[in-house]
């Protein structure tokens, strides 16, 4: 698989940068991309309802976006805590660390690196990262990031981890640009950095095993036709939001 910062200047900082205005199959206005947020959307609030369960306040806490991309993910979590001054995002590509700028002005946004996290004035009540340790190559790269977040993190603090899901993270082509991971690997990952794994939520749904319904749409299926493959369909999940927490203090 392809080191990260090879991935980042040829895809975000290269491909990306240089499309025209033609919409994204991610974008909002194309169905896969209102679909997969929808979904992640769904997701976060379930975990966010679980972690306010277990003592989280949001309306106090302070939450950053590791690999923030274009800010997808920002002004929802800013809405949910009801102030922008304590969310804030970390991106390594320039092209969509400008784009979270221009699209949440009220939101810290700042350059930096997984393996190098900038070290924050205050202390991160909730770390999430959304499809952005799937471009890490090996696993002492995964294992520097994943310390680095726990140790960034207050007793009790929480990691959010959304990523795809694969059989094996390391079984890869030379030139893919990113790899799920199984779902041991996220809880060995994990909780070699000295997490606590609380649970891991299926989100999106290889349906028979073949078709990930995070893709059905842009093949004709409308979502109420999608949500009820997902709920009544066999398959494997095809990606999952795991809830880590830091051990509180005795």
């Amino acid at each position: 698989m392809k080191g990260y910062k090879q991935v980042i200047a040829e895809r975000y900082d290269g491909r990306e940068a240089q499309a025209t205005a033609a919409p994204s199959r991610y974008g909002l206005l194309a169905s896969t991309g209102w679909y997969l947020y929808a979904r992640t959307r769904e997701a976060f609030a379930t975990a966010a309802r679980h972690m306010q369960g277990q003592g989280l306040d949001w309306r106090q806490a302070r939450v950053v976006d590791l690999g923030c991309g274009g800010g997808a993910m920002l002004r929802f979590v800013a809405e949910l805590t009801g102030d922008p001054g304590r969310v804030r995002g970390v991106e390594l590509s320039q092209h969509r660390l400008a784009a979270a700028q221009r699209m949440h002005p009220g939101i810290a946004v700042q350059s930096g690196d997984l393996l190098d996290l900038p070290a924050a004035e205050q202390p991160d009540d909730v770390a999430m990262a959304w499809t952005v340790l799937m471009h890490l190559p090996t696993r002492a790269e995964l294992d520097q990031a994943v310390r680095g977040i726990a140790a960034s993190l207050p007793p009790g603090g929480w990691f959010l981890w959304y990523d795809t899901v694969a059989a094996d993270h390391f079984q890869t082509r030379p030139d893919d640009e990113g790899a799920g991971f199984s779902l041991d690997q996220f809880r060995d990952i994990g909780t070699g950095a000295g997490l606590r794994l609380e649970q891991c939520l299926p989100v999106l749904k290889n349906v028979l095993w073949r078709w990930n319904s995070g893709y059905l749409p842009e093949r004709g299926w409308p979502a109420w036709a999608v949500r009820a493959a997902e709920a009544l369909l066999p398959g494997t999940p095809a990606s999952a939001l795991c809830l880590f927490r830091k051990p509180p203090l005795p």
